[in-house]
Parts: C-alpha cells; structure tokens; sequence
C-alpha cells in the first residue's frame, strides 16, 4: 500500500438550465454527455472516498461517474439570495488586471482600510 494521497477536484457537469444564470443548488446537472463522463470515470481511481457538495448537480454528477458521493454540508455554494435565478451584472468598466482590481476604493464602513492594495 502507498503512503501517497491523492485530491482529485471534480467539477460537477454543466447546469441543466440556460447559460450566465445563478442557479439554485436543486438545479440538476446535464448528464447527457454520456462519452465525457466515461472518459473521466476511466482516469479515476478505482476505490476512492468522494465528498461532495449537497447540490444536486454535484451529487448527480458524482452518481453518474459510478462513484458514491458523500454529501458534505460544508461544502455547499454560498447564497446567492435574490440574485438566485439572475444574471449577473457586469460592469461597465471592464477591469483590465489583477493592479486595477486590487486598487478598487471599498465603500464598505468597516476596519477594511479604504484603498486594497497588492504593495
């Protein structure tokens, strides 16, 4: 037996909905690529222990690949609320590098300080 572990992180299949939706954690995967599920379940190892989100995307998609998913609550998505079923917005100013992103001034009032900065 080897003493090496290894992580395999499993993107569950695509949404089952129409595309750019935040969608609930019960929208169901898409399964219907039945040759990319059997591509992937031929490089996975044969016994393996499999957590997964309690999404049904993510358990479904894990059922389909022959594994037995343990739902782990941890795990779940974060709540999008109200913005469930939506878009999301965009900018209008589009953010041409990680510089330009990080020197965004909050206007959150909280001990963040008011400029986020890489230096």
């Amino acid at each position: 037996m080897s003493s090496e572990t290894r992580l395999w992180l499993i993107r569950h299949a695509p949404v089952a909905r129409p595309r750019g939706i935040i969608h609930d954690p019960d929208a169901p995967a898409d399964l219907g690529d039945v040759a990319a599920i059997a591509a992937l379940r031929a490089k996975l190892p044969s016994t393996v222990t499999v957590f997964a989100s309690p999404s049904r995307r993510t358990l479904d998609t894990g059922v389909a690949l022959g594994l037995a998913p343990i739902e782990e609550p941890s795990f779940r998505e974060q709540s999008f609320g109200s913005w469930t079923g939506r878009r999301p917005v965009r900018s209008r100013t589009p953010i041409r590098s990680f510089a330009q992103l990080w020197s965004i001034r909050t206007t959150a009032k909280s001990s963040w300080p008011r400029r986020i900065s890489p230096r």
